[in-house]
């Protein structure tokens, strides 16, 4: 899946949705450096303990669960809606989109 990253407008807010230099994130170095397999959604950027919780709540336990929703709605607006349900802040969300697409193109070929 390829992506392009573009602006996104949140309420009255735009971020900027910039590739992100996956050397400056541990996990999302480790996420893609083998299959997702069955990680918790806590190895994804930005998902600690309270996020991992509201996220658990809705029975998504897997990072393979947000992927799936990633590759799903195939629309990165779409898919910083569904995450910012869970507080995730913009800039974790740009990295995760960044690792997914990163996965997508390591992985899927």
């Amino acid at each position: 899946m390829n992506n392009k990253m573009g602006n996104l407008i949140f309420g009255n807010k735009e971020t900027k949705m910039e590739p992100v230099n996956l050397k400056t994130s541990v996990k999302a170095k480790e996420f893609t450096k083998e299959p997702m397999g069955r990680k918790n959604v806590d190895v994804l950027p930005g998902i600690g303990e309270k996020k991992k919780e509201l996220l658990n709540n809705d029975n998504f336990i897997l990072a393979s669960q947000i992927f799936g929703i990633y590759l799903s709605l195939n629309d990165n607006e779409k898919f910083c809606i569904f995450l910012k349900k869970y507080t995730i802040e913009d800039r974790y969300i740009v990295q995760i989109i960044t690792i997914f697409d990163e996965y997508s193109s390591q992985f899927f070929r």
